[in-house]
């Protein structure tokens, strides 16, 4: 698929070589057949992976805002509660609160088998409705970028983690861009490390003369962003420097090149033997790797018969991610591609 796919279209004017750049379907990661949703006791029922509030820089506040559209209707009114209620209200845009944040890093150190439906709905989106996005086409960096596992493997998320640190970047540059063109006075320590702790202001101090009028604030950085052209978008995002655009495309090669077979087999020739308590060793010849004894019956499945994707989706329904597994079993050679030549 071309990122033109994934790149909200607001961008497309700005970034036309990076929307053309191809990387492989991501098969595995799908909203449709939410992976996190295959056990029926699943914690992640009612949210799939949108159990994280979005920072939603200022210039896609005022697009959801400034956006008539029938489709715009229910994201437009949820962002207006969020903006009524000024919980995570800024000039950079509308941000999770330093109690959310908090709560979701001790949530995301535990693996996903010991979270509980509780927590996970704790966490849910703002803008999560009916089960769908509200503001899909003005969603913000890990909105774009982010899969819970992918075709590549970790070279499939080093290329999503690299466009997501550039997408991140483009949006808090944009945002400090307009809102200190606006008047507003920029915090020395509100970096990109706004992340981990972000500032506390009074808000009147924060918003100035745009105290009380921020929904007007937010469309006026909204056009801003529309009276940019590409030149003015490459001096603001990334100044006189390289873009790291080239990076990205042979980020996106190796991704290519590192894709998952369609079909896969498993050696007929590896032995089984017992490991420490709860794994399994498999050995053929020299090569060995161990795999937790839960997903052997998944891995046995392998036979070239089932889509990678479709064994992928039964293993889920344990919410357990076999990437990893795949990726080292491919590299060992004790998982083969069913149609290549012999290995």
């Amino acid at each position: 698929m071309k990122l033109a796919e994934k790149i909200p279209l607001l961008y497309h004017r700005f970034l036309d070589d990076l929307i053309g750049i191809t990387v492989p379907e991501e098969e595995i990661a799908r909203c449709s057949s939410c992976g996190l949703c295959q056990h029926p006791k699943s914690p992640y029922q009612e949210t799939k992976c949108c159990n994280y509030q979005p920072f939603q820089a200022n210039f896609l506040v005022g697009a959801i805002l400034s956006d008539s559209s029938d489709q715009m209707k229910t994201g437009k009114r949820l962002t207006e509660e969020l903006i009524q209620q000024r919980k995570g209200l800024t000039a950079f845009g509308l941000i999770p609160d330093r109690k959310y944040q908090q709560n979701q890093h001790q949530i995301l150190t535990l693996p996903k088998s010991f979270h509980n439906q509780e927590e996970i709905i704790s966490q849910r989106c703002s803008f999560l409705h009916e089960g769908h996005c509200s503001i899909w086409a003005y969603r913000e960096h890990l909105c774009i970028t982010y899969f819970c596992s992918s075709v590549g493997a970790s070279t499939g998320q080093q290329f999503w983690s690299e466009l997501n640190e550039m997408m991140k970047h483009i949006e808090y540059q944009l945002a400090q861009h307009f809102a200190q063109k606006l008047g507003i006075t920029w915090p020395e320590n509100f970096t990109e490390a706004f992340y981990e702790d972000h500032f506390e202001l009074s808000d009147i101090e924060h918003w100035g003369p745009w105290h009380g009028k921020e929904d007007a604030f937010f469309k006026e950085c909204f056009t801003l962003l529309q009276e940019l052209d590409q030149k003015n978008f490459q001096e603001i995002c990334f100044g006189k420097s390289e873009s790291s655009l080239e990076e990205l495309k042979q980020l996106a090669l190796n991704f290519e090149q590192a894709a998952f077979p369609k079909f896969l087999r498993l050696d007929e020739n590896i032995r089984f033997e017992n490991a420490n308590p709860g794994n399994i060793k498999l050995c053929l010849n020299s090569r060995e790797a161990t795999v937790p004894a839960l997903i052997l019956p998944f891995l046995r499945k392998f036979d070239g018969t089932q889509t990678t994707s479709d064994l992928f989706q039964l293993a889920y329904t344990v919410l357990y991610d076999l990437n990893a597994h795949v990726e080292e079993l491919l590299e060992k050679k004790m998982l083969l591609n069913c149609y290549a030549p012999d290995q």
